[in-house]
């Protein structure tokens, strides 16, 4: 989904409709901890940063992008150990 929400930032889709689906993020970790597949603390880890990402453009494309990116690369990292 993050991925998704660059590619329509790429194709010069307003951020302010890009703000609308980032903050959905926040729902779906919810859903996640209603069904047991994630923590409370993946919630409000998400919930945090999306709080972040929302704020402007740069902070999405410069900041959420890159940290999640790097996030998943570290759990895959620690995965194959």
């Amino acid at each position: 989904m993050i991925r998704t929400l660059e590619q329509r930032l790429d194709a010069k889709q307003p951020f302010d409709r890009i703000r609308e689906q980032i903050l959905v993020l926040k729902p779906l970790a919810a859903s996640a901890v209603g069904r047991k597949t994630a923590s409370e603390l993946f919630k409000q880890f998400i919930d945090f940063n999306v709080e972040l990402a929302v704020k402007s453009e740069e902070s999405f494309t410069r900041g959420f992008i890159i940290h999640m990116q790097s996030v998943v690369a570290y759990l895959k990292y620690s995965e194959e150990k």
